[in-house]
């Protein structure tokens, strides 16, 4: 279901929605068997919205760590790191990520 609204959203110019679509799909199928190159692809097409889409995919994150769905909001909290400029940061974004981890019973390390 993710992959396609990934794609829908992605022909209708929405794509830092897609790209949250697109970081659920990758944990959902990480072979990523229909699109492999899914989240890079909309990665580089957002870029030039990078804080759009990082409030969005926090916006989401949130949503689904307060749902208990630790293993997606880890995920999309992850790919927030990985976008966030050189330099930059959102100390939210490492909490939420520890929180994840902890449920998850794994070790967090803040790089």
């Amino acid at each position: 279901m993710a992959f396609l609204w990934l794609r829908a959203l992605e022909l209708q110019g929405e794509v830092q929605e897609a790209f949250t679509h697109a970081v659920i799909y990758k944990v959902l199928d990480p072979q990523m068997t229909r699109d492999k190159d899914a989240v890079r692809r909309l990665r580089a097409k957002g870029k030039h919205q990078i804080y759009r889409t990082i409030d969005i995919l926090m916006k989401q994150g949130e949503k689904l760590f307060k749902d208990e769905e630790t293993e997606l909001a880890l995920s999309i909290f992850t790919e927030v790191v990985n976008l966030l400029p050189q330099g930059g940061g959102n100390p939210k974004v490492h909490e939420y990520r520890a929180q994840c981890y902890f449920i998850a019973g794994k070790e967090y390390i803040f790089c």
